[in-house]
């Protein structure tokens, strides 16, 4: 295999083979529609599609969500959304081929951090061969299935782009000690935080690599180089939590976030996600192949739960102790220390889902630049070239079998129902591809299976009660509206199929009503403005005209409003 300069433009063939990769394992799925979290928080919330929204990106930490019930400081994050929504309309194809091109930049980054780390671990190593580690690195990780859901998801390329930013700063940390580094590290160590809360994670990172680069430096010294990040880190999280107490950003959203969607993770059950991390290493460490993991995982218990807990602390030490050792072994050390580090904040937030394949696209970074060095390290052409073809054919095929599914809704929640049946949430997006589907029957029984594990669920209740709307069996909306309304009087969505359930009835007045307080809990929302036209012109009132007006100035691309403020203007012209 042939020597590769630093750099990108030295390397022109090497970028174009990394994007190439990249769109071969990921590229089918570009065209998907909207998926998952996509929905609520890109599809269904036209404030992220607005310029006029940008200011609040950094002063509404509940702008990213159209539930209202999600708290998310992620102003850069929703920038790249806003450019993506101007471009395409409202098309999901510029998110995905952002998200994709994010890939690519994310692997050219990750070769440049190989090439930064790999001599303070390697004294003495070849500068061309640390180059081509580098650059084997960036395949590695360009084809990875783990990065399946970062790609195909939009909102999840919130974990792609905190870890280029982040991988960027740990970069000219590992370079070197200057000023212009260090200001340029904190600088990209800012934007991180700003695209996600868990890139409070370079903090630890920052420690591990300011005391690998530190040389002949004391300890003490080494560790030094870290503050600046560290500091940043720390600021951070005091702002944060004054956030969510105290101050503008910490206005709560129109209604409670419902108790039933709260799932709590014992203490002990903490440990146990580390745990699993630790077990998925194996596969992940040195050349890692096909590891696909599920957006839910379950939570063990009973004596693997004390196994888990029992490994977890030590194999962090053993891992410590091995990075001592300038070998194989510490090489190895790294890996594995760095993998736990990445995923601590998933860890000690006590999250149940630590392992989603959207969160691990940094903790990738130090496995692959041990990997990208393993495969430049064989001396035989051949054999190097025939291994790298195999394995990057390997990790591009579970990838692209991974995203296959995708290209459709009903094939993915099929799979997902089939893989994973005892998750709830993938019954109720199964129920949601169904009925989008027009397949009523199929779509009842799967929101029937969400709700067997979780009858109180507000957003399951939701979903029944819109099937049966749909299926014409206002009875059984009605009892579902109620059930929901008991858990979560002013959920919006419940307020708005009980309008359209009692005015398909002719019970107008108590519509109206519904209607009414639909617009005083959310008063942004178009939907609930459309709705209360709807009541008012059923009533033959000339205030339907304000309400469907007020509902297409929320948001412009509601055909319906448009068409329905047409209607009302006819019926009473200016």
């Amino acid at each position: 295999m042939p020597a590769v300069r630093s750099g990108v433009l030295a390397a022109p063939w090497m970028l174009v083979t990394i994007a190439l990769a990249a769109l071969a394992a990921h590229g089918v799925a570009v065209g998907i529609p909207f998926q998952f979290d996509d929905v609520h928080q890109i599809a269904d919330n036209p404030a992220l599609r607005e310029p006029g929204s940008l200011p609040r990106f950094f002063t509404d930490p509940w702008i990213g969500s159209s539930t209202g019930h999600v708290f998310f400081y992620r102003p850069l994050l929703f920038m790249t959304f806003l450019v993506d929504g101007m471009i395409g309309g409202g098309s999901p194809v510029p998110y995905r081929i952002t998200s994709l091109a994010l890939l690519i930049v994310y692997a050219v980054v990750g070769a440049h951090f190989t090439g930064a780390i790999l001599p303070r671990l390697l004294p003495g190593a070849s500068p061309d061969r640390v180059t081509q580690a580098g650059w084997l690195a960036a395949l590695l990780v360009a084809v990875h299935p783990l990065l399946n859901e970062t790609v195909l998801l939009a909102s999840s390329r919130s974990s792609l782009l905190m870890a280029v930013f982040g991988l960027g700063a740990l970069t000219l940390l590992a370079g070197g000690h200057s000023s212009a580094r260090v200001g340029a590290g904190v600088t990209l160590t800012v934007l991180a935080l700003l695209t996600k809360e868990t890139a409070v994670a370079l903090a630890p990172l920052a420690v591990l690599v300011a005391f690998l680069a530190g040389g002949g430096q004391r300890h003490l010294e080494r560790l030094r180089r870290a503050v600046p990040i560290v500091t940043v880190v720390a600021l951070y999280v005091a702002f944060y939590l004054m956030a969510r107490s105290v101050g503008p950003l910490s206005e709560p959203p129109p209604t409670e976030f419902p108790a039933s969607l709260v799932r709590d993770v014992p203490l002990l059950g903490r440990p146990t996600q580390g745990g699993l991390a630790l077990l998925g290493l194996a596969r992940l460490l040195v050349l890692p192949i096909g590891l696909s993991l599920s957006h839910e995982v379950p939570v063990p218990s009973g004596p693997i739960l004390g196994l888990a807990v029992l490994l977890w602390p030590l194999a962090l030490v053993a891992c410590a102790l091995l990075l001592r050792r300038g070998s194989v072994q510490g090489l190895i050390g790294f890996a594995a220390l760095w993998f736990a580090l990445a995923l601590a904040p998933f860890v000690l937030a006590g999250l149940n889902t630590p392992m989603a394949e959207h969160r691990v696209a940094l903790a990738l970074a130090g496995p692959a630049a041990v990997g990208g060095w393993a495969l430049a390290s064989l001396e035989a052409g051949w054999v190097k070239r025939g291994l790298v073809a195999g394995l990057v054919g390997v990790l591009a095929a579970a990838s692209l079998v991974q995203a296959l599914p995708w290209r459709t809704p009903l094939r993915l929640w099929t799979r997902e129902v089939q893989l994973h049946p005892q998750s709830a949430r993938a019954w109720s997006f199964l129920a949601s591809a169904s009925r989008n589907a027009g397949d009523l029957s199929r779509a009842r029984e799967a929101i029937g299976r969400a709700l067997q594990d979780s009858p109180r669920h507000v957003i399951y209740l939701t979903q029944a009660a819109g099937v049966e709307m749909v299926a014409g069996d206002l009875g059984r909306v009605g009892e579902l509206t109620r059930a929901g309304l008991v858990v979560e009087p002013e959920h919006v969505p419940l307020l708005l199929l009980e309008t359209e359930r009692l005015a398909r009835v002719g019970q107008l007045d108590d519509a109206l009503r519904y209607a009414q307080r639909a617009t005083q809990v959310a008063q942004g929302s178009s939907a609930a403005w459309n709705a209360l036209g709807n009541v008012r012109f059923l009533r033959g009132e000339r205030a339907a005209v304000l309400a469907y007006r007020r509902a297409v100035e929320l948001d412009p691309a509601n055909a319906e409003a448009a068409h329905n403020l047409r209607m009302a203007t006819d019926r009473w012209p200016e």
